[in-house]
Protein backbone atom coordinates (compact mmCIF):
# COMPACT_ATOMS: atom_id res chain seq x y z
CA UNK A 1 0.00 0.00 0.00
CA UNK A 2 1.52 3.31 -1.02
CA UNK A 3 4.63 1.37 -2.08
CA UNK A 4 5.07 -0.35 1.28
CA UNK A 5 4.39 -3.90 2.38
CA UNK A 6 1.33 -4.30 4.58
CA UNK A 7 1.20 -6.89 7.33
CA UNK A 8 -2.32 -8.17 7.90
CA UNK A 9 -3.49 -10.32 10.77
CA UNK A 10 -6.84 -11.71 11.80
CA UNK A 11 -9.00 -9.16 13.53
CA UNK A 12 -11.18 -11.62 15.38
CA UNK A 13 -14.15 -9.90 13.78
CA UNK A 14 -16.44 -11.04 11.02
CA UNK A 15 -18.77 -9.21 8.68
CA UNK A 16 -21.43 -11.29 6.94
CA UNK A 17 -19.67 -14.39 8.36
CA UNK A 18 -16.40 -13.44 6.60
CA UNK A 19 -13.23 -12.80 8.60
CA UNK A 20 -12.00 -9.26 8.22
CA UNK A 21 -8.30 -8.45 8.31
CA UNK A 22 -6.40 -6.12 10.62
CA UNK A 23 -3.64 -3.88 9.26
CA UNK A 24 -1.27 -3.57 12.18
CA UNK A 25 0.60 -0.51 10.88
CA UNK A 26 -2.47 1.71 10.46
CA UNK A 27 -4.75 -0.07 12.96
CA UNK A 28 -7.37 -0.43 10.22
CA UNK A 29 -9.84 -3.22 9.58
CA UNK A 30 -10.22 -4.42 5.98
CA UNK A 31 -13.11 -6.36 4.43
CA UNK A 32 -12.62 -8.51 1.28
CA UNK A 33 -15.05 -7.42 -1.45
CA UNK A 34 -16.37 -9.40 -4.41
CA UNK A 35 -14.72 -6.93 -6.82
CA UNK A 36 -11.28 -8.26 -5.73
CA UNK A 37 -10.50 -5.38 -3.38
CA UNK A 38 -9.99 -4.99 0.31
CA UNK A 39 -11.99 -2.07 1.66
CA UNK A 40 -11.06 -0.43 4.95
CA UNK A 41 -14.18 -0.37 7.12
CA UNK A 42 -12.62 1.06 10.30
CA UNK A 43 -9.45 2.78 11.48
CA UNK A 44 -7.22 5.43 9.96
CA UNK A 45 -7.64 4.00 6.42
CA UNK A 46 -11.47 3.86 6.66
CA UNK A 47 -12.99 4.36 3.21
CA UNK A 48 -9.86 3.39 1.27
CA UNK A 49 -9.68 0.40 -1.06
CA UNK A 50 -6.79 -1.72 -2.33
CA UNK A 51 -6.65 -4.40 -5.01
CA UNK A 52 -6.25 -7.97 -3.81
CA UNK A 53 -5.05 -9.69 -7.00
CA UNK A 54 -5.29 -9.25 -10.75
CA UNK A 55 -6.91 -12.69 -10.93
CA UNK A 56 -8.36 -15.09 -8.38
CA UNK A 57 -5.82 -17.20 -6.55
CA UNK A 58 -5.69 -20.77 -7.81
CA UNK A 59 -6.37 -23.48 -5.28
CA UNK A 60 -4.70 -25.23 -3.53
CA UNK A 61 -1.64 -23.34 -2.30
CA UNK A 62 0.69 -25.59 -4.33
CA UNK A 63 -0.99 -24.34 -7.55
CA UNK A 64 -0.53 -20.74 -6.44
CA UNK A 65 3.18 -21.29 -5.80
CA UNK A 66 3.55 -23.04 -9.16
CA UNK A 67 1.92 -20.06 -10.91
CA UNK A 68 3.67 -17.37 -8.87
CA UNK A 69 6.98 -18.83 -7.63
CA UNK A 70 8.41 -15.44 -6.57
CA UNK A 71 5.44 -14.52 -4.43
CA UNK A 72 5.45 -14.28 -0.67
CA UNK A 73 2.72 -16.28 0.98
CA UNK A 74 1.45 -14.96 4.27
CA UNK A 75 0.27 -17.63 6.65
CA UNK A 76 -1.43 -16.96 9.96
CA UNK A 77 0.76 -16.93 13.02
CA UNK A 78 0.24 -19.70 15.54
CA UNK A 79 -1.75 -17.27 17.71
CA UNK A 80 -3.91 -16.22 14.74
CA UNK A 81 -4.53 -19.86 13.78
CA UNK A 82 -5.56 -20.63 17.37
CA UNK A 83 -7.90 -17.63 17.40
CA UNK A 84 -9.50 -18.78 14.13
CA UNK A 85 -9.92 -22.29 15.52
CA UNK A 86 -11.47 -20.98 18.76
CA UNK A 87 -13.84 -18.82 16.71
CA UNK A 88 -14.90 -21.66 14.38
CA UNK A 89 -15.40 -24.17 17.19
CA UNK A 90 -16.60 -21.83 19.93
CA UNK A 91 -20.09 -21.37 21.34
CA UNK A 92 -22.67 -19.50 19.31
CA UNK A 93 -25.69 -17.53 20.50
CA UNK A 94 -27.02 -16.31 17.15
CA UNK A 95 -27.55 -12.60 17.78
CA UNK A 96 -26.50 -9.35 16.18
CA UNK A 97 -25.63 -6.57 18.59
CA UNK A 98 -25.33 -2.82 18.98
CA UNK A 99 -23.53 -0.89 21.70
CA UNK A 100 -25.58 1.91 23.20
CA UNK A 101 -25.56 4.17 26.25
CA UNK A 102 -28.03 1.72 27.83
CA UNK A 103 -25.70 -1.26 27.28
CA UNK A 104 -25.24 -4.07 24.79
CA UNK A 105 -28.47 -4.46 22.85
CA UNK A 106 -29.65 -7.40 20.77
CA UNK A 107 -30.74 -6.00 17.40
CA UNK A 108 -31.45 -9.30 15.63
CA UNK A 109 -32.07 -12.85 16.79
CA UNK A 110 -31.11 -15.32 14.06
CA UNK A 111 -33.51 -18.13 13.22
CA UNK A 112 -32.86 -21.65 14.51
CA UNK A 113 -30.18 -20.57 17.00
CA UNK A 114 -29.60 -20.92 20.73
CA UNK A 115 -30.82 -17.34 21.23
CA UNK A 116 -34.12 -18.00 19.44
CA UNK A 117 -34.67 -21.29 21.27
CA UNK A 118 -34.09 -19.60 24.63
CA UNK A 119 -36.50 -16.75 23.89
CA UNK A 120 -34.11 -13.85 23.38
CA UNK A 121 -35.72 -10.94 21.56
CA UNK A 122 -34.64 -8.02 19.46
CA UNK A 123 -34.46 -5.01 21.78
CA UNK A 124 -33.25 -6.99 24.81
CA UNK A 125 -30.14 -5.76 26.64
CA UNK A 126 -27.54 -8.07 28.17
CA UNK A 127 -27.20 -7.83 31.95
CA UNK A 128 -25.29 -11.01 32.89
CA UNK A 129 -24.15 -14.38 31.64
CA UNK A 130 -23.83 -16.57 34.71
CA UNK A 131 -22.25 -14.26 37.29
CA UNK A 132 -20.43 -12.10 34.71
CA UNK A 133 -21.80 -8.60 34.06
CA UNK A 134 -22.11 -7.84 30.32
CA UNK A 135 -21.95 -4.06 29.74
CA UNK A 136 -20.39 -4.28 26.25
CA UNK A 137 -19.10 -6.51 23.43
CA UNK A 138 -15.72 -7.03 25.07
CA UNK A 139 -17.33 -8.43 28.22
CA UNK A 140 -19.59 -10.68 26.14
CA UNK A 141 -16.61 -11.95 24.15
CA UNK A 142 -14.65 -12.63 27.34
CA UNK A 143 -17.59 -14.47 28.93
CA UNK A 144 -18.18 -16.54 25.78
CA UNK A 145 -14.48 -17.44 25.55
CA UNK A 146 -14.85 -19.30 28.84
CA UNK A 147 -17.75 -21.39 27.50
CA UNK A 148 -18.19 -24.18 24.96
CA UNK A 149 -20.88 -25.19 22.50
CA UNK A 150 -23.37 -27.35 24.38
CA UNK A 151 -22.91 -25.54 27.71
CA UNK A 152 -26.09 -24.51 29.48
CA UNK A 153 -25.85 -20.99 30.91
CA UNK A 154 -28.16 -18.58 32.67
CA UNK A 155 -28.48 -15.31 30.77
CA UNK A 156 -30.11 -12.28 32.36
CA UNK A 157 -31.50 -9.72 29.92
CA UNK A 158 -33.25 -6.42 30.44
CA UNK A 159 -36.52 -6.34 28.51
CA UNK A 160 -38.74 -3.27 28.79
CA UNK A 161 -37.02 -2.29 32.04
CA UNK A 162 -37.57 -5.70 33.66
CA UNK A 163 -34.92 -8.38 34.13
CA UNK A 164 -35.65 -11.65 32.32
CA UNK A 165 -33.69 -14.81 33.20
CA UNK A 166 -33.27 -17.38 30.43
CA UNK A 167 -31.56 -20.75 30.33
CA UNK A 168 -29.55 -21.01 27.12
CA UNK A 169 -27.95 -24.10 25.62
CA UNK A 170 -25.12 -22.65 23.55
CA UNK A 171 -25.04 -23.80 19.96
CA UNK A 172 -22.33 -24.45 17.39
CA UNK A 173 -21.30 -21.78 14.91
CA UNK A 174 -22.97 -22.39 11.52
CA UNK A 175 -20.57 -23.76 8.88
Amino acid sequence: MDGAAVEFGTSGYTKDHVFVLYDRATESIWYPMTDKTLDAVAGSKNGESIDILDEPAPQPLSEWLASYPDSTVLLPSEADAEAIDRYKNGPYLGVQLADSDAGLQITTVMEETAAESAGMQSGDYFVRIGETEIPDRAALGEAMSELSAGDIVTVVLSRGGEDVELEVTLGHRPR
